[in-house]
């Protein structure tokens, strides 16, 4: 297995386990950065490559991460991504640079975007599990 592959799996197993006043932070490892608005009372942990952010009461989880693709698309890494990450019957639907993957992991309702760029050889995914919609929504509209 390699490093993308175990990273994006911790990320997806991680987020398995309110959005008010939201502090917007940044995340950077060498020249991969991002920023998004973190949702008051919700916790944060740093994971390679990004950061994985639990709500309140631990229902819901999102994690995001950046990382070298290796040249590989997003249908290859999704592809991958589903395999390593143990998703029960894994959906992935793919359109132009973007894959999203659907499932279960361990009886838990996962969903993983993934998007490839080729030109800068860099990828990132967002894992989201749980039931709070609306600030999953909103975390993930808040990402430059």
């Amino acid at each position: 297995m390699n490093k993308i592959t175990k990273v994006i799996i911790a990320a997806a197993v991680l987020s398995v386990a309110a959005y008010a006043n939201a502090a917007q932070k940044s995340y950077n490892s060498g020249d991969k950065a991002f920023s998004i608005d973190i949702p008051s009372g919700w916790t944060e942990k740093a994971v390679e490559g990004g950061v994985q952010l639990i709500s309140p009461d631990s229902k819901t989880s999102l994690a995001i991460v950046v990382a070298d693709s290796g040249g590989l698309d997003s249908k290859t890494l999704a592809d991958s991504i589903a395999k390593e990450a143990n998703y029960e019957n894994p959906q992935i639907e793919c359109e132009d640079v973007y894959c999203n993957i659907y499932g279960t992991i361990n009886g838990v309702k996962v969903g993983t975007t993934v998007s490839a760029d080729a030109e800068s050889k860099l990828f990132m995914t967002i894992t989201q599990a749980g039931e709070d919609a609306d600030s999953l929504k909103k975390i993930i509209d808040s990402i430059e």
